[in-house]
């Protein structure tokens, strides 16, 4: 699963481009707080999904660097 994560970085940053622009319109243009809160938090979480993964494998290996 780690390497489907990874290998599929660029379509995750897509959707989660789509899904952070859906709830800005969703708020915005439609006045719906729910669909605007839904789209965040999942755009938050596919966001965050290859950058732990690649930190938990940094880890794993004790390579940590400084900048």
């Amino acid at each position: 699963m780690q390497k489907a994560i990874l290998s599929q970085k660029n379509r995750i940053a897509i959707m989660s481009g789509s899904l952070i622009v859906l709830g800005f319109f969703a708020r915005l243009v439609l006045g719906n707080e729910w669909l605007f809160t839904l789209a965040f938090m999942l755009a938050s979480i596919l966001g965050v999904a290859p950058i732990a993964i690649q930190a938990y494998q940094a880890l794993k290996v004790k390579v940590v660097s400084s900048g």
